[in-house]
């Protein structure tokens, strides 16, 4: 009797952990939006005002955001003058190799290897043109992700009481 009461424990912490999860894994997203934002502007700045060349800029802003960008920013600018691969393709390389440490989704990776074709390749004003296109997609995508996750809180958290709750039931 002891080891079913344990085990019925057991049971509702990891699924009301799962909904908990489910929950939050909205605004980690939304975190990560912001954090390439952040990113984004700091380069817009770096490339606007200090003038920096691409590696410079990369590894300045990689200096001033938090992970997991600042290891994207920094492996991109390392790697910027070492290999023998044009910018963009390094830059979705860099993506593709940190991707799993992102809460990111498939529809953000595209996007950020768009923005990627055209570093390097554009002028001061058209580079600066291609981040505010990439920022307003993070704006958009933002307010987006806000109304799911307000919409979407409760009903994951519900679901992993009630989803470990019908287990329970099945169980016994």
């Amino acid at each position: 009797m002891f080891l079913k009461i344990i085990g019925s424990a057991c049971v509702m912490a990891a699924s009301c952990t799962l909904g908990a999860y489910c929950s939050f894994k909205t605004e980690y997203r939304i975190d990560d939006l912001l954090e390439v934002k952040k990113a984004l502007l700091l380069l817009t700045s770096e490339i606007e005002f200090n003038l920096a060349p691409l590696a410079e800029a990369m590894k300045n802003v990689s200096l001033r955001i938090g992970q997991p960008f600042k290891k994207i920013f920094s492996q991109f600018s390392e790697r910027l003058g070492k290999d023998d691969c044009s910018a963009s393709e390094l830059w979705k390389d860099v993506l593709r190799q940190n991707f799993k440490s992102l809460y990111l989704e498939s529809e953000d990776f595209e996007s950020l290897v768009s923005f990627g074709q055209a570093l390097g390749y554009l002028d001061k004003q058209q580079q600066n043109n291609n981040i505010g296109i990439m920022i307003d997609y993070i704006d958009n995508k933002i307010s987006e992700l806000l109304e799911k996750s307000q919409k979407n809180k409760k009903m994951f958290k519900s679901l992993g009481f009630f989803g470990g709750f019908v287990i329970l039931i099945v169980l016994f």
